[in-house]
């Protein structure tokens, strides 16, 4: 109960008496409330701690894994290239002295699956370069004629042995950028473009968009459907032929 009084002008004093019994369950349930807000975002500050420090040590052998990563690559790569080589070596003083059509298709064959195998395995060895920051871009100016000749030069014949036409559109352009790392590129593309086109036509160029230059591979072969074109970005991933 509040007691409030005051004296009266004629004499004598005048009391008022408030239950103010709901007043006070009302502050004492909102310092409750608030003392169970305060435990509240301590144990939540704490377990956020221990999150933050559980994603830290996370991040920590995660980064660990990825620097040994390169290593490891680089390391696989160049020993498992050895053996290959010399295997290579081997096919092809067997295909010297191969006397049937049959044995040398075989040995062709045998030649054949460990190109394919050598160059996956440098592909590995580049992107284990790449990670580490051992490749560096060597930009320099050239002519883009420079290499589109000679990469369609070199992959005509590969072409024509898989019965496809490529064709080649010249191109007088000067542009500035790494020649070794790009030609890797457009080999990779031409490269995949022959592999899933099963008839058809192979089509190297470029086209002029003001002040850049697109080099681009076009085929009439299977495509990729759109709603896998994101997934060319991704390391190993290879689609159906």
């Amino acid at each position: 109960v509040r007691i409030d009084g005051s004296p009266m002008p004629g004499g004598g004093y005048v009391t008022t008496f408030q239950d103010i019994t709901a007043m006070r369950r009302t502050e004492q349930a909102l310092k409750e409330t608030n003392i169970y807000l305060e435990q509240r975002v301590k144990e939540r500050t704490q377990e956020l701690q221990v999150i933050n420090e559980q994603m830290l040590k996370a991040k920590s052998v995660a980064e660990q894994a990825n620097q040994s990563k390169p290593r490891f690559l680089a390391s696989a790569s160049h020993d498992l290239l050895q053996p290959l080589n010399a295997a290579r070596l081997f096919t092809s003083a067997l295909a010297g002295k191969a006397t049937d059509s049959e044995m040398k298709d075989l040995v062709n064959h045998i030649d054949s699956s460990l190109g394919a195998a050598e160059e996956i395995i440098s592909t590995l060895l580049d992107i284990s370069k790449l990670d580490a920051g051992v490749i560096k871009p060597d930009i320099a100016p050239f002519a883009v004629s420079e290499l589109l000749e000679n990469l369609a030069m070199e992959f005509r014949q590969i072409a024509g042995a898989e019965q496809l036409q490529l064709d080649f559109i010249p191109c007088s352009a000067l542009v500035r950028s790494d020649i070794q790392l790009l030609a890797r590129i457009l080999r990779n593309l031409l490269t995949n473009a022959i592999r899933y086109t099963p008839k058809g036509r192979v089509l190297l160029g470029c086209r002029r968009h003001r002040q850049s230059l697109s080099i681009e591979v076009w085929d009439t072969g299977v495509g990729i459907a759109s709603d896998k074109l994101e997934e060319i970005f991704q390391e190993f991933k290879r689609g159906a032929r």
